[in-house]
């Protein structure tokens, strides 16, 4: 769960650090009348998808596209199953019933 957690906040890092790039790169382009080009980006295109670094496109293989939908895949398929796994854990521990009595949803989201 902890290597989840830091790819998620490296990724949402990146994210932002691309924003802001891309943000002050157009502030740039304002100023001085050019068009350099994003300084990070993806670009969906009926051609194909590009990804775009320092002004230059890069053209994104299909078998590239397919494992990262391959692991993107995998990796919903595993968060499910853990918080399926922590939801019963947060069940056994806090939600105590009696015997005999059924719980329903609207029951235990109260």
């Amino acid at each position: 769960m902890r290597s989840f957690l830091c790819l998620l906040a490296v990724g949402t890092l990146t994210v932002l650090v691309a924003a802001g790039l891309n943000i002050a790169n157009q502030g740039i382009n304002d100023l001085t009348l050019s068009n350099q080009g994003y300084v990070i980006a993806l670009h969906l295109e009926d051609e194909g998808v590009y990804i775009e670094a320092m002004g230059e496109k890069y053209p994104c293989s299909k078998a590239l596209l397919q494992q990262a939908k391959e692991g993107f895949i995998t990796g919903v398929v595993w968060l499910k199953a853990y918080m399926q796994e922590l939801w019963a854990q947060l069940q056994q521990r806090y939600i105590r019933v009696k015997p005999g009595i059924e719980l329903t949803r609207a029951a235990v989201a109260l």
